[in-house]
């Protein structure tokens, strides 16, 4: 063995206990610190992907600007969009969903699945037309809430031109 581990060796021997034991504590409690979370201070990023129809039209983590723009001229009935949300860090207990609210902040509809970690989300885009006539809101801004207690994450906003 080399001289270094054997003064390593022979300092643990020579700890007490209880130092011993309030070190194995701290670094158990900071490795499961890091593990847990907030939405602002998590070592991973959620991301998402956003598919119109069954093409795939963007990629987006938090550090992105969110911006879907779709010509409401090329729009057919059966259009949809299709979020599929990732989160390496899924809270126990928590119910995925996404909020539409139109430009003038009223809920338009609630998405929500009973799974965590990797979530698909499917809208109709009939759906934001209808509102747009009622309301002539141009812009949707779409928020996922797990119902952790952690405030609502803005994903992206569509908007219709």
């Amino acid at each position: 063995m080399k001289t270094s581990t054997i003064i390593f060796i022979k300092s643990i021997g020579n700890m007490n206990f209880a130092k011993l034991l309030i070190i194995i504590s701290l670094l158990g409690w900071a490795v499961n610190c890091k593990a847990k979370g907030t939405n602002n201070n998590k070592d991973t990023l959620d991301y998402w992907h956003i598919y119109y129809n069954r093409a795939k039209i963007r990629k987006y983590n938090i550090n992105y600007k969110k911006t879907v723009e779709i010509n409401i001229r090329n729009v057919k009935k059966s259009d949809s969009l299709r979020i599929m949300y990732f989160s390496d860090a899924p809270r126990e207990k928590c119910i995925p969903e996404v909020t539409i609210l139109n430009q003038q902040k009223q809920p338009i509809t609630k998405l929500s699945t009973g799974f965590q970690g990797y979530t698909t989300f499917k809208l109709g885009i009939s759906q934001l037309i209808e509102d747009r006539k009622k309301s002539n809101s141009n812009t949707y801004n779409f928020f996922y809430d797990d119902h952790s207690g952690m405030n609502k994450q803005f994903l992206f906003s569509v908007i219709f031109k």
